[in-house]
């Protein structure tokens, strides 16, 4: 991972950490990363996912919207993946946009593609934080 990756993966993190402590919760950073970012004080394990707008990146793709990428090892198994990690939230800190998804919602796949729209099924989790308490 490049140095600006890590910087906006860390700064979703913490964006994701504040965000849960204004809601009232007590997040516990995990410093080993085994696919588990922050556990919350009820057990819920989450997974934190950050991207910038591809309309930046991609002009060429004519893509306007977020790409998400779950980087998948062989010790970061779709099993393994769904037993220790029970949401994933996808952020785009220099947006305030948060997509809170359940693991069973994202197990299979690799990454997703949510259009700055908002006109695909990921809709339904934008905000969703109602969903960890």
């Amino acid at each position: 991972m490049g140095r600006d990756a890590a910087l906006i993966g860390l700064a979703g993190e913490l964006r994701v950490m504040s965000e849960l402590l204004l809601r009232g919760h007590n997040p516990a950073k995990s410093y080993l990363d085994f696919g588990v970012d922050i556990i919350l004080e009820s057990g819920i394990k989450i997974q934190i996912k950050t991207a910038t707008s591809l309309t930046k990146y991609y002009k060429k793709w004519d893509a306007s919207g977020y790409f998400f990428n779950m980087n998948r090892t062989e010790d970061k198994t779709n099993a393994q993946f769904d037993q220790q990690v029970d949401y994933v939230i996808c952020t785009v800190p220099a947006e305030g946009l948060f997509f809170i998804i359940p693991t069973r919602d994202w197990v299979k796949r690799s990454s997703i593609y949510i259009p700055t729209s908002l006109r695909s099924k990921w809709a339904k989790y934008k905000d969703n934080w109602e969903v960890l308490r």
